[in-house]
């Protein structure tokens, strides 16, 4: 009898371990959401994403071919705190594949959101001058440039379903990207800015 009952408990211990070390493993954090840092070169608070959202060509693209590599960009959001005085805008990098370069980022026009496919062109900015850049760039290569971003965009992207870039290319045609992951990091930092503000 007293055997048996070393053995139910050794049993139920087992089980409680294993319980435990599995409970451990799974991860119970939401993913990361916005982080900020102290600019103290310029005194500005800077918030961005942890890592851009990745954008890859759309495999029904025309410029796309088989057996080529595709274009991917990097879009993140970014705003800088100074006293006060919020400034949003919108970071991007283009790591041009062999379907074509993209055009002048900087050019009127050249770079569009699709937001629930209605297109949103966005207007250059000068980001302020500050000691590290929100986002580190994921190539060497690629051109890369700061939009603006105003409030009524930061609402739609807290609140879109579907999100694509288009980009003009070096020789006219336009660049179409989706995104390559989920949208929520984009989504929870522009639900989190237009509450903040």
């Amino acid at each position: 009898m007293a055997r048996m009952q070393r053995i139910r408990f050794g049993q139920f211990l087992l089980g409680i371990l294993c319980a435990a070390g599995s409970h451990g493993c799974m991860d119970h954090r939401p993913p990361a959401g916005p982080a900020e840092y102290l600019d103290e070169r310029g005194g500005v608070t800077v918030t961005a994403l942890p890592k851009p959202v990745e954008f890859v060509q759309r495999a029904d693209d025309p410029g796309r071919g088989i057996g080529r590599r595709p274009t991917f960009a990097y879009l993140g959001p970014v705003e800088w705190d100074r006293a006060g005085r919020f400034d949003q805008g919108l970071w991007l990098q283009v790591a041009p594949g062999d379907t074509g370069r993209a055009g002048d980022l900087r050019a009127a026009g050249a770079v569009h959101l699709v937001v629930d496919g209605t297109p949103v062109a966005l207007d250059p900015m000068q980001a302020p001058d500050t000691a590290r850049a929100p986002y580190r760039a994921v190539v060497d290569w690629g051109p890369s440039a700061y939009f603006a971003l105003d409030a009524r965009l930061l609402e739609r992207l807290a609140s879109s379903r579907h999100l694509e870039l288009t980009l003009a290319g070096a020789d006219g045609a336009a660049i179409r990207l989706a995104p390559a992951g989920d949208l929520d990091g984009l989504r929870r930092f522009a639900r989190a800015r237009a509450a903040a503000n």
